[in-house]
């Protein structure tokens, strides 16, 4: 039995995103823990038209997870280590992407 739908305010959703991380002589997969914001789609829509990819991301993005210093030691979390994060260019497109599968493939099954 499927479950029923659940309507809730200020959805969200936490998803694994794959990271292709460049590394010397190539990339490397990496995970970072996502926990998205869903927006409706009239906002998502005014947002992809007026903000920078970095500044989407940042605001599809209510919290990350799962990084770790050169050491391999965890980063504690805040917005400042949110930013950095966000704001390089492999992350903001994983990121994007995968919001878009996530909804794309929601919009899917329904």
């Amino acid at each position: 039995m499927k479950a029923p739908f659940k309507l809730v305010s200020n959805p969200t959703f936490r998803h694994l995103v794959p990271i292709m991380a460049p590394v010397d002589g190539g990339s490397e997969e990496q995970t970072l823990g996502v926990t998205y914001r869903v927006l409706d789609t009239s906002e998502l829509a005014r947002m992809e038209t007026e903000m920078s990819a970095p500044d989407l991301a940042m605001a599809l993005v209510e919290s990350i997870d799962g990084v770790v210093d050169g050491d391999g030691q965890t980063v504690a979390m805040n917005d400042r280590v949110k930013t950095s994060v966000l704001k390089l260019p492999f992350v903001t497109l994983a990121v994007l992407q995968h919001y878009r599968q996530a909804m794309a493939g929601a919009a899917a099954k329904n």
